[in-house]
């Protein structure tokens, strides 16, 4: 169950980057809104699964974490691309 959870998790972030990178790719309109979609579509797959796995509050706590974890990875890419980021 513990590599389980563990895999639930990384899909989780992955999923969370390719989000990431859809909101500020270059793509627009109605095809970033199917991409950013789908993604939060598996998002909620994987969580639902956890939630069977470890319960509500535990599977929250993963996909918080999941999140949190993606979006400082995505600041931390976009402040080596941008090195004066405006303020």
């Amino acid at each position: 169950m513990g590599s389980e959870i563990a895999l639930l998790k990384e899909q989780i972030e992955q999923e969370y980057d390719a989000v990431h990178s859809g909101l500020h790719g270059l793509a627009g309109g109605t095809a970033r809104h199917v991409f950013i979609h789908t993604r939060m579509q598996n998002i909620e797959r994987y969580h639902r699964r956890l939630r069977a796995l470890v319960g509500e509050n535990a599977a929250d706590d993963v996909l918080c974490c999941a999140h949190d974890t993606s979006r400082l990875r995505w600041v931390r890419k976009y402040l080596l691309n941008h090195p004066n980021p405006p303020l």
